[in-house]
């Protein structure tokens, strides 16, 4: 990692690291503003430590913008490798009519992370945030240094004394949980003067392995402890909401059988009491079929545009029979006598021929 760190923040960063080791009680300061650092690199706390010693929420301008907040006037901006500008919340100003952030804490939420430290590390009776804390960061301490107890030998070349280095690892990162959790008070004076050992490696390799060491114990326990905070505050928060919700409404007795209109008691609403008003029974009444909607037959619309007329059907004519025509010429018998004709009439020449 110090290889991709540009030169002039390598230089401050160590620096930075044999000033917070040159006793106890800087190093502790150092402690405590990494409590609020955890999320970052081992070496972005000391250089965000060289501009700001009592930070408390650190973010970039992008960031606080979305949550309302603008630097102030002459605010000094933390710089780190990357072209990387971070502000801390003591140098901004906040929106008016926005909300100020609220940083997550464990108070009214004790039991719930006590019981997830300790399904975490599969142990039982512990009482209090501060004892399963502790036992966290000893689970840690000692699982990092199973891992990584053969490398940091090689940055104590003249002694390595891994009891005395244990429990500084220990003391650091346990004091930096307590610090995060706001129980520093709780911790352990023993301890507290195991710290003061710090002033004995006077080393940059030293003291940034140490550094380091301390944030990746304290900042695995940290994450943890967080994450089951926020969740409890969030549902803590909605059940109160609920609650001043349901306190609003007003209290209304009512015994088993009763109809509303028969209510005896007292309507309570925000420190204001109101008599009930007593209102008559409604009838009781048969109850009655609903009434079959009438279909109404639908309506032609009448249309502005003239039809067309349409052509008479004329019956197909019949035809006529022929007519006969009369006979051209017929017999003339004479009535009495024998019956001999007289001739044959023409009729058109109307003569007898």
């Amino acid at each position: 990692m110090n290889q991709l760190i540009p030169e002039n923040y390598k230089q401050a960063m160590h620096r930075m690291a044999l000033r917070v080791a040159a006793n106890g009680e800087e190093w502790r300061k150092f402690l405590t503003a990494s409590s609020y650092l955890y999320k970052y690199e081992s070496y972005e706390q000391l250089l965000i430590y060289g501009f700001k010693q009592d930070v408390t929420a650190v973010a970039s301008p992008q960031t606080w913008k979305v949550l309302g907040y603008t630097p102030k006037a002459g605010a000094t901006a933390i710089r780190l490798p990357g072209k990387r500008i971070y502000y801390d919340v003591s140098d901004l100003d906040l929106a008016v009519g926005r909300q100020e952030i609220q940083l997550w804490h464990t108070n009214g939420v004790e039991q719930a992370v006590t019981k997830a430290v300790m399904e975490n590390y599969n142990t039982q009776n512990l009482e209090g945030v501060s004892s399963a804390a502790a036992y966290a960061i000893m689970e840690e301490v000692n699982k990092y240094l199973s891992d990584y107890g053969d490398s940091l030998q090689q940055y104590f070349p003249e002694r390595f004394d891994e009891g005395t280095l244990t429990m500084l690892l220990m003391a650091s990162a346990e004091y930096t949980t307590f610090s995060r959790l706001g129980c520093a008070d709780q911790f352990p004076e023993v301890l507290r003067t195991m710290l003061d050992d710090i002033a004995r490696y006077n080393t940059v390799e030293q003291i940034t392995a140490i550094v380091h060491a301390s944030w990746h114990c304290s900042g695995v326990v940290l994450r943890q402890i967080e994450k089951v905070a926020i969740q409890e505050q969030e549902k803590k928060q909605t059940k109160d909401y609920v609650e001043q919700r349901k306190n609003r409404r007003p209290q209304r007795t009512q015994q088993r059988g009763q109809q509303p209109s028969q209510v005896e008691g007292q309507i309570t609403m925000e420190g204001i009491t109101i008599e009930p008003m007593v209102l008559p029974p409604e009838p009781v009444s048969k109850p009655v079929p609903a009434p079959t909607p009438q279909r109404r037959e639908p309506t032609r619309e009448r249309s502005n545009r003239r039809r067309p007329k349409q052509p008479k059907e004329t019956p197909p004519k019949q035809e006529e029979a022929p007519k006969q025509e009369a006979a051209q010429r017929y017999e003339v018998r004479s009535e009495s006598g024998n019956g001999t004709p007289f001739g044959v009439w023409d009729n058109q020449a109307k003569e007898f021929v």
